[in-house]
C-alpha cells in the first residue's frame, strides 16, 4: 500500500486525494457503501462522520491498483486503523454487496460479522437517531424502538487535555467537565463551525464519543 493525502470527503464513503504523479483521485472505500445510500436524506450527516475519521491533510494508505475510466479508485483504507471496519462497526456504513469483487471472501466474513454486531446493537444507522435515513420498507425488526439517543446537551463527563484532540479545544490544564458545558470550550451544539480547515462540520454530528479521541483531529488553537 501506498500513501496518499486527503482532500476533501465528498459523501459517506467516498473521498478525493491529490498525488503529483496521478493527480486528483475519487477514492470509494471497498467493501463498503454509506448507510445513505438508501435514502438521500443524510448525506451530510454520513459525509461529516468519515470527515471526522478522515480529516483534510490526513496521510492514509491506499491500495490504487486500477483507477476505471473517469480516474476513480476502490481501495481498502487504512489511517490510524481499517476505516471500513470503524464505519461498519459504528453502523455508519453497510457491506456492499452490489461490489463483492472489491474484497476477498473472508474479509467479506469479517465485515458481515461487524455490521451484524452493530444490527443487534442498534448502533448508528439501525438505531431511531437515524430513522429519517432509512427507507419506507426498511425492517422493522432491526429498528430499535429503545434507543438511547445522546444529545449534545447531555454529553458524558470527559477529561481534557491542551493537545487532547477535540477540536477547537484551546485549554491550559487538564479539566474535569462535570460541571462544564460544550460551549465553556467553545462549541454550539447544533451549529456548523470550521473545524477541519475549509469543511463544514456539524458539530452534533461530530461529537460521537467512539469518533472524538487524541488521534482524530489536530486542535484549532488561538
Amino acid at each position: 500500500m501506498d500513501t496518499f493525502t486527503v482532500r476533501r470527503v465528498i459523501s459517506g464513503d467516498t473521498f478525493v486525494i491529490k498525488d503529483k504523479t496521478i493527480g486528483k483521485v475519487k477514492v470509494q472505500i471497498a467493501g463498503i457503501t454509506s448507510a445513505i445510500s438508501a435514502n438521500g436524506n443524510c448525506d451530510e450527516r454520513f459525509r461529516d462522520i468519515l470527515t471526522g475519521l478522515l480529516p483534510k491533510g490526513s496521510d492514509v494508505e491506499l491500495n490504487l491498483k486500477d483507477l476505471d475510466d473517469q480516474g476513480n479508485a476502490t481501495s481498502d483504507v487504512i489511517f490510524q486503523g481499517d476505516i471500513a471496519k470503524k464505519l461498519i462497526k459504528r453502523g455508519y456504513a453497510q457491506v456492499n454487496l452490489a461490489r463483492l469483487e472489491d474484497i476477498s471472501p473472508s474479509r467479506l466474513k469479517k465485515l458481515e460479522r461487524l455490521q451484524q454486531r452493530a444490527i443487534d446493537k442498534k448502533k448508528g444507522f439501525w438505531s431511531d437517531a437515524f430513522a429519517d435515513c432509512r427507507p419506507e420498507d426498511f425492517p422493522d425488526d432491526v429498528i430499535s424502538s429503545e434507543a438511547e439517543i445522546t444529545s449534545t446537551s447531555q454529553l458524558p463527563e470527559f477529561t481534557t487535555k491542551p493537545d487532547s484532540g477535540i477540536p477547537g479545544y484551546n485549554g491550559a490544564s487538564d479539566i474535569q467537565c462535570s460541571t462544564c458545558s460544550w460551549t465553556d470550550i467553545g462549541f454550539v451544539p447544533g451549529q456548523s463551525t470550521q473545524l477541519f480547515g475549509d469543511q463544514d462540520i456539524t458539530v452534533a454530528t461530530l461529537f460521537d464519543p467512539e469518533l472524538v479521541g487524541p488521534d482524530m483531529a489536530e486542535p484549532i488553537t488561538g
